[in-house]
């Protein structure tokens, strides 16, 4: 018996000793007496077990933490697997639940999701006042998969969006494995093989992590039905998974699922879990993840698989684009040779010497790749003018004239192009690089396109007297990439046999550049200051790439 029941017994035998003296009180109490006990005695323990009484108001079978607080945020009451949790824990406020200090606001963990560091988990917290009594009864909802699921969800959109902004670089380098794979180590996964059907075979690579470098294979080539979890998830159409400690030995499970003899050795290590999808023509396989393959590694799986397929279509019709646009680019190059004395070789050597200036002025690596692309486009405007260019006499004034609209003409056509196809980065460059690749830092060079305001001006027209009135572009308003390819251009021709001149070496070229002895002009009056140191500090590398493209 509880100790209040012994109280109560003492006052009611009190009770009935003062009451002996009375006749009428003496011949009932026998029948009050049980009742009175009865009474006190589940009011005590009613009283006693209030707070309990509240936690039952709470959801039927409860595994989360639930329990009773004041609204100070101190655990009054808790049972079961929360108290437990709680003692081994010494919680006693909410906010040390969730690693806040004890002056924190119920509103600030009164968010869609609190992380706790004493579980390790994702909760949101749900909070009533049952009764006037001022107390909350409280329990959390384990939301840690859907925060993961998030999470994972927000990172692949993350990683989608970065594909699309860096197409351009995958078309060049073609790495989208190498960057999906990246992605998928994050979620702790030790190995990962990426495997594209092709006709009969499998092909792709496999890759591991070791330390804070992703080690990739050479391309590998496996029989279609060579590997099991993949046959299996190709009939059964899903994720599947499956890990060596459901098997009594690793002979059973790789007996079970008999992975290429050459992915085991890749790995270097024993398997210990997978997961793989496949899906139309792609497969991935994840090998020993640390900790345990959930529901939410299976719909992430799911993911990275839809998302290596589009980013792989996307990378596949960006590369046929720019096939296409190489192909418009060699046209154009190929009827300006027709016109002028150039080779082949020259219109090379002229993306290269531009790509490196470049490289070497540090503009970013998308810039670098085009202009390598599209230099060599610099001069098509000549096509406009074949009688003049193959004239072996001196030029009247008109000619020259006539001579410098071919920048404008070589817009022109460019713009043309442009006009029928989407707008393209490439595109917008060879058109700057077409129109302003004889203009001169000092302001001396051609064509006149700008206006007294300072403001390029239509080029609608194709006779020069119509550009008369304007001036040349001067200084910082000259693109960049005009003036990369100027020297480029420039450097190659001085270096190239004319009809009118034997080659120059190396030496005598940069003799020229520095100061031409015909005009007296210095490099610097026409690249600018900074380009023409950077070609004196490292002009040796376009005497190599010169001498090992020489036509």
């Amino acid at each position: 018996m509880a100790p209040i029941n012994y109280f109560l017994a003492f006052i009611v035998g009190s009770i009935i000793s003062l009451t002996q003296h009375n006749p009428l009180f003496s011949s009932v109490i026998p029948f009050i007496v049980p009742l009175l006990v009865q009474t006190f005695s589940k009011s005590a323990v009613k009283f006693q077990h209030r707070k309990k009484e509240r936690l039952m108001q709470l959801p039927d079978k409860r595994i989360d933490p639930a329990f009773l607080m004041d609204k100070e945020g101190r655990i009054l009451e808790s049972t079961g697997n929360t108290y437990k949790l709680f003692e081994e824990n010494d919680i006693k406020t909410i906010y040390k639940f969730f690693g806040h200090p004890d002056d924190c606001s119920l509103e600030k963990l009164n968010v869609k999701s609190c992380y706790s560091p004493v579980t390790n988990k994702w909760y949101s917290i749900k909070i009533s006042q049952p009764d006037d009594c001022g107390d909350l009864l409280v329990w959390f909802n384990n939301e840690t998969e859907r925060v993961a699921h998030d999470s994972n969800l927000k990172s692949i959109r993350g990683f989608n969006s970065k594909i699309i902004e860096s197409l351009d670089d995958l078309v060049v380098n073609n790495d989208i494995y190498k960057r999906l794979a990246d992605l998928i180590f994050n979620y702790n996964y030790t190995s990962i093989v990426i495997l594209q059907v092709k006709e009969d075979i499998l092909e792709g690579f496999k890759f591991k992590r070791s330390e804070d470098k992703i080690i990739k294979s050479e391309p590998i080539k496996l029989e279609i039905d060579s590997l099991a979890p993949i046959l299996l998830s190709r009939r059964v159409s899903t994720v599947i998974s499956a890990k060596n400690s459901d098997y009594s030995s690793q002979n059973e499970f790789e007996a079970a699922y008999p992975f290429d003899k050459g992915v085991k050795e890749f790995l270097g290590e024993p398997i210990k879990n997978f997961i793989n999808y496949h899906s139309g023509k792609l497969s991935i396989i994840a090998f020993n993840k640390v900790g345990e393959i959930t529901n939410q590694d299976h719909l992430s799986m799911e993911a990275f698989v839809d998302t290596a397929m589009v980013t792989h279509s996307l990378v596949e019709l960006a590369i046929k684009n720019d096939k296409k646009f190489m192909q418009s680019i060699d046209g154009l190059c190929a009827s300006a040779e027709f016109s002028d004395e150039m080779t082949g070789q020259h219109l090379q050597r002229v993306n290269k010497f531009s790509e490196i200036v470049a490289n070497l002025y540090g503009m970013d690596d998308k810039f670098c790749k085009a202009i390598g692309q599209v230099a060599s486009v610099h001069d098509i405007g000549k096509v406009a003018i074949p009688h003049i260019i193959k004239l072996e006499r001196k030029l009247t004034k008109e000619e020259i004239l006539e001579m410098n609209m071919h920048p404008i003409y070589g817009a022109q056509i460019i713009a043309r192009m442009m006009s029928e196809t989407s707008r393209e980065y490439k595109f917008d460059m060879a058109y700057r690089i077409a129109l302003n690749h004889h203009q001169m830092w000092n302001g001396r060079g051609y064509p006149s396109i700008k206006n007294k305001d300072g403001v390029t001006v239509d080029l609608n027209s194709r006779h020069f007297n119509d550009y008369t009135t304007y001036s040349p572009l001067i200084g910082n308003d000259i693109p960049l990439e005009a003036l990369f390819v100027s020297l480029a251009d420039k450097y190659d021709a001085l270096r190239s046999p004319r009809h009118y001149k034997p080659a120059f070496t190396h030496e005598k070229t940069i003799g020229i550049l520095q100061k031409d002895d015909r005009s007296g002009v210095l490099g610097e009056d026409v690249f600018g200051e900074r380009i023409m140191h950077l070609f004196m500090d490292n002009h040796l590398k376009f005497n190599e790439i010169y001498e090992s493209m020489k036509d």
